[in-house]
């Protein structure tokens, strides 16, 4: 009997042990696999409510003072909310609520200019006050605008407001079906002036599997791609990249993100994208609970990439 338990106790530490070396493999390597990116990454903070069934998916971050914003849904089925964060780790979050109804919606963007932010979900924005965000612990979203897009992420700046959407031919399927000779987008990024949300001004025709645009300061264009455990792709176009097509969509001149000027890989899941000061921010949800292996990654931080 103690033979057998030596022996069952040996093969419990042997396991842990090749497991712990694996992982510790694993993260070894994704340095070299993902060179690019980690030369140009920093952590900010750590990205909150991960250990709380908080998914989230979007990132506002504030120009003028340390402040972040994350958006998301919960896995528990719970009201979904937006953290409050920043460079020293002080967070807190509200919940959303559509009326007296808690809102469970996958609040797939979050956007800050000036005293608004802006969410993104069902082909709608939902303007809100940041002073309420501020002082609340729970807030009514409202009615929202609709847009003619699904709304799977948002930007803006001090002028403008970009809503576009996720695309994935089969299980994310999009209304919007634009052709430029033999190429097909399905994805579209509607650009909105922040004083007139009922019209278009510019729209861009993009690739799929978008979860996040960004525009830095010298007019680039930033993407970020991903979709379950594939590589995340960031991909830049500088304004030769972009190509007007002399025509409109939706009443509005249209643009191509037609081929690329660099594209950077990654960890899986990235998330929404922020801008500020030559760097764009995201997130990932791979270290949440409902998918936990990116705890092992140490995928836990919000993160910058220095793109300008």
């Amino acid at each position: 009997m103690n033979k057998v338990k030596r022996f069952i106790k040996g093969l419990v530490l042997g396991t842990i042990c090749s497991v712990t070396l694996a992982i510790l493999g694993l993260n070894g390597m994704k340095y070299i696999l993902y060179s690019e990116y980690y030369s140009i990454k920093d952590n900010v903070c750590i990205n909150p409510g991960l250990n709380d069934n908080f998914v989230p998916q979007g990132i506002a971050v504030s120009d003028s003072e340390d402040l972040i914003l994350t958006s998301g849904y919960m896995s528990d089925k719970s009201a979904s909310r937006i953290y409050i964060t920043n460079s020293k780790n002080e967070s807190r979050y509200v919940e959303l609520y559509e009326g007296d109804k808690a809102s469970t919606r996958h609040f797939g963007g979050i956007a800050l200019s000036g005293d608004m932010v802006y969410l993104s979900v069902s082909s709608k924005v939902f303007p809100i006050e940041l002073s309420k965000i501020l002082n609340s612990s729970k807030i009514d979203i409202g009615e929202g605008i609709l847009v003619n897009n699904r709304s799977s992420f948002i930007y803006a700046d001090d002028n403008d407001l970009y809503v576009g959407e996720f695309h994935m031919e089969g299980e994310y399927d999009t209304k919007n079906h634009i052709e430029d000779g033999g190429k097909v987008y399905n994805a579209i990024c509607e650009v909105y002036d922040l004083d007139d949300l009922t019209k278009p001004i510019r729209v861009y025709a993009m690739r799929d599997k978008v979860q996040g645009f960004a525009v830095t300061n010298r007019g680039t264009v930033v993407l970020s791609t991903s979709y379950g455990l594939n590589d995340s792709v960031y991909y830049i176009y500088e304004s030769s990249a972009i190509k007007d097509s002399e025509t409109t969509y939706l009443d509005a001149p249209l643009y191509y993100l037609d081929e690329e000027t660099r594209a950077i890989y990654g960890p899986a899941m990235s998330e929404d994208l922020s801008y500020k000061d030559g760097k764009v921010y995201s997130l990932t949800e791979s270290a949440s609970n409902k998918y936990l292996f990116g705890k092992l990654f140490f995928a836990h931080h919000i993160y910058s990439l220095e793109v300008d």
